[in-house]
């Protein structure tokens, strides 16, 4: 785990310039690739004209409709990049960005000029380590609140690293295969969510290093977990698999487990560690019991006939995709019991409110972005195209814009977008990492 040099850093860079093939000329707020393949931002025909409802004006305003490609890095392992993460976490550390790729977690910086900076990278001892997701917080054990970084992937091992420290802080280990997505709880940073090939989502305290919760067993999935998502009021999360199956879990049902394992760190708040836990940890690790959730509070096949590989809240409603070319949007919707309901109606009923379809995308691990501000999201297809949606309204089934490269033609694993909404960023089967800026009118 190292530091990258100002060497180091020319060197990644002069290989990014490399893979372009071509020249670029700079401008003053942004660099546009002066070649014949020209970035473009398209405006799709959502049926809206000039005269559409008011309403919808400002949403629309919201959402930017001109993007520029200003930095394309491509890693050097060569290998699939299928992790993104921006810390939207700690206002200190907003601009930072981490990629996970092979054995491989590299943190970048978001620069106002348009640039990306290597800040640090670390390589796991074990080649046979394939890191496929990551995910920020900050260390609650500490006063200084350090950003923290969590990876996993193929060795079904969790690290959390210390950026400030340069290390490994913490290493969770309990899943008996691998571990496809990680999520912190929205203003809880020590509780961590993993889901993984074993059929299990298990809730870790990363200050204690125990695992609070495993959510398995019969009314779970009967799958490989693909997909996990914290709603913003905390208590509750939803899952999604290769048995087709959407779940809603919530954490009342482990909170005294969750009550346990905070007393537990309680003791570990405030101690500068250097590379283990102090005995106190180590023996809580083995003392604790884990709480078993067996059975969700809403469970549904209804909405995908295929593996469920990415889902998102959005407020009370849900986005979800599958391999069917669409992202669905809809809200869980079981019948109540005691009151009549219609034959169509059950405890696994949805009411689907709209799709947002696209091309190119009926793959698996194809995971989309949904900016801060909830007012647009970012999908990305096989074909190395992004789609940007408004996600005010009812879906028009059309894109705001289409955003594609003559160069970007890898398929896009994942996208994110900045904490201001101003940059969108995705992953692709390259081993690269595009920035898109939004072009707003003063800079016209």
């Amino acid at each position: 785990y190292f530091d990258l040099d100002n060497a180091c850093q020319s060197e990644v860079k002069a290989r990014s310039r490399g893979a372009m093939g071509k020249k670029r000329r700079r401008q003053p707020d942004a660099a546009v690739f002066a070649d014949d393949g020209e970035d473009v931002a398209e405006e799709g025909a959502a049926g809206e004209g000039e005269d559409g409802k008011a309403g919808k004006a400002a949403a629309r305003r919201a959402v930017p409709r001109n993007w520029q490609l200003v930095k394309r890095i491509k890693e050097d392992h060569g290998q699939v990049l299928f992790g993104l993460a921006v810390n939207l976490y700690d206002e200190r550390w907003k601009n930072l960005v981490a990629t996970t790729g092979a054995n491989r977690a590299t943190v970048y910086e978001l620069l106002p000029d348009g640039n990306i900076d290597v800040r640090q990278v670390y390589v796991d001892e074990e080649s046979s380590e394939s890191f496929f997701c990551c995910a920020w917080t900050l260390a609650p054990w500490c006063k200084a609140r350090r950003p923290m970084l969590a990876i996993a992937g193929q060795l079904g091992i969790i690290r959390v690293l210390d950026l400030e420290k340069h290390r490994v802080s913490r290493t969770l280990m309990g899943h008996g295969n691998a571990i496809n997505e990680l999520r912190f709880h929205p203003y809880k940073p020590a509780l961590l969510l993993s889901a993984s090939k074993d059929e299990s989502i298990r809730l870790w305290n990363v200050t204690s290093c125990v695992c609070v919760a495993l959510f398995t067993g019969d009314a779970a999935h009967r799958g490989e977990v693909l997909s996990i998502d914290f709603h913003l009021d905390g208590l509750r999360f939803v899952s999604g698999g290769m048995d087709n199956a959407i779940k809603v879990w919530s954490l009342d049902q482990c909170a005294a487990a969750i009550q346990k394992a905070d007393v537990l760190s309680e003791a570990l708040t405030d101690i500068e560690l250097d590379d283990q836990l102090p005995p106190i940890g180590a023996q809580a690790m083995g003392k604790f019991r884990s709480a078993i959730v067996q059975t969700p509070i809403y469970t549904t096949c209804r909405v995908h006939r295929n593996y469920v590989d990415c889902v998102r809240w959005y407020g009370d409603l849900l986005l979800t995709k599958s391999t069917h070319n669409k992202v669905v949007v809809w809200k869980p919707a079981p019948s109540t019991p005691g009151k009549t309901a219609s034959k169509t109606q059950g405890l696994d009923s949805a009411l689907l409110l709209g799709e947002y379809r696209y091309t190119q995308s009926n793959i698996w691990f194809l995971r989309f972005g949904i900016d801060p501000r909830h007012n647009f999201m970012v999908v990305g297809n096989m074909g190395g195209q992004l789609l940007v949606y408004d996600l005010a309204g009812v879906p028009s089934g059309r894109e705001v814009c289409k955003l594609h490269h003559s160069q970007c033609t890898s398929i896009v694993r994942q996208t994110a977008v900045s904490h201001d909404s101003k940059t969108i960023l995705a992953v692709t089967e390259d081993g690269s990492l595009w920035r898109w800026d939004a072009v707003l009118p003063k800079d016209k």
